[in-house]
């Protein structure tokens, strides 16, 4: 059934536009609208790339066309959809999911900054989504309809077993969660945090929750 709906996806940090194309096929299959917003994540700080994909948005598509605005993000995608949600002004904003994104920073950013080459591969925003940065301390309210899919394996990945807590490879499991949300809006899968992408489960709950959570 042909939805008069945009899902606009967010890629993660280092990545492209490509690493949504699993999830992207899945919601074309089920109607919805799709758009995919590549974007500059190792040149710039989260606040410039926000910026940046808010512009995109507004170049590639008529947000007021739609009946329904839902945002998509892995990984710091999912920070960028929370604000990019957070900045939606018009009245059809729908549910906003984040895949495994560091909402309260990451313990792992914080080691990789420590390396002056990972540091500089991944850029500003590596800071930025680091654990008790200035940035993350800033990310206070969520949007109405704010969900959480978290990863949980942590085996063959290279950093699970470094990280000492539960974990995705690359993410803490409680590192996913804003401070205060409640647990019905958190989801559990047994994938990394790569992986999860190209996760039926994953990619099902998120159409779930597009179509069954109505704010």
């Amino acid at each position: 059934m042909k939805k008069n709906e945009l899902v606009i996806l967010l890629h993660g940090l280092g990545l492209s536009s490509f690493t949504m194309l699993y999830i992207e096929r899945g919601l074309i299959a089920a109607g919805y609208v799709t758009l995919k917003i590549d974007y500059p994540s190792r040149k710039y700080n989260v606040p410039r790339l926000l910026e940046i994909t808010s512009g995109l948005v507004q170049r590639n598509t008529t947000i007021s066309d739609y009946e329904k605005v839902h945002y998509v993000g892995h990984s710091l995608g999912g920070i960028l959809a929370r604000l990019l949600a957070l900045k939606h002004l018009d009245n059809n904003l729908g549910c906003c999911v984040a895949l495994g994104s560091p909402n309260r920073g990451s313990v792992l950013a914080v080691k990789m900054c420590k390396y002056g080459l990972i540091n500089a591969f991944f850029g500003p925003a590596l800071s930025d989504i680091s654990s008790g940065s200035k940035f993350i301390n800033t990310l206070t309210v969520l949007p109405k309809c704010y969900f959480v899919l978290r990863g949980t394996r942590s085996s063959f990945t290279p950093f699970g077993n470094c990280l000492g807590k539960s974990n995705d490879g690359t993410v803490i499991v409680d590192e996913m969660v804003p401070e205060g949300m409640a647990s019905a809006y958190v989801y559990d899968f047994y994938v990394s945090h790569s992986s999860m992408l190209f996760n039926i489960d994953v990619r099902d709950k998120v159409i779930d929750i597009l179509e069954n959570n109505l704010f």
